[in-house]
């Protein structure tokens, strides 16, 4: 597809009919796509004397573009038309995001203590935590799966047996990277290839 690509990745999107018609298209520094002679008024306006400041907002897809406009002083549809030359997604988009992003926080502060654990440990070294949606709304999420780091991992406690083993409980499904057993002694993470296909007691650290 034809585009211009932005110095950060991002791509715009161009058919031929716009190259026809505006053969000498450049990117400002400020990141927009202009044509010549728009250099010189572009340059004397609030896009690009504000470039870094439209950034900052358009990140946060929490904020619309009505107030945006309010806090640069221009209109709705200017902060929608620098938002499609820049390369952001549309106002109905940033809603959804902003929804999804709004029930994800939500559920990792009010849910099970295994996840609140999980959370911390992985801010504490450095890991992505992501909870994985259950509709498309990003609404409900699974409370025993999360993505750790990239890698799917199913979340279960391990039970402790009178004669110091550790009983590993039976897992329907094995479709997943990593198992994370909470146990009285911490957390305890297991390969799907060495989880048993039944529930078992064993000594964990000593092969089975």
């Amino acid at each position: 597809m034809l585009g211009i690509v932005k110095a950060d990745g991002r791509k715009i999107p161009l058919g031929a009919t716009d190259w026809m018609c505006f053969p000498n298209l450049f990117v400002c520094d400020c990141g927009m796509a202009l044509k010549g002679q728009q250099n010189s008024w572009h340059r004397a306006g609030r896009a690009h004397q504000q470039a870094q400041r439209i950034k900052a907002l358009m990140e946060n897809d929490c904020i619309t573009f009505v107030e945006m406009g309010v806090r640069l002083g221009i209109t709705r549809e200017r902060v929608r038309q620098i938002a499609a030359n820049l390369g952001y997604p549309r106002g109905r988009k940033r809603r959804r995001v902003c929804t999804i992003h709004h029930h994800r926080e939500r559920f990792t502060n009010s849910v099970t203590a295994e996840l609140r654990e999980l959370r911390v440990i992985s801010e504490r070294w450095n890991f992505t935590f992501e909870p994985i949606m259950r509709d498309s709304y990003g609404i409900y999420f699974l409370r025993r799966r999360i993505m750790l780091n990239g890698f799917l991992c199913q979340i279960g406690s391990l039970c402790q047996h009178p004669l110091d083993y550790t009983v590993i409980p039976r897992i329907e499904s094995h479709d997943f990277d990593f198992f994370l057993g909470r146990s009285i002694d911490g957390w305890a993470v297991i390969p799907q290839k060495e989880m048993p296909l039944s529930g078992t007691i064993c000594v964990m650290g000593r092969p089975k």
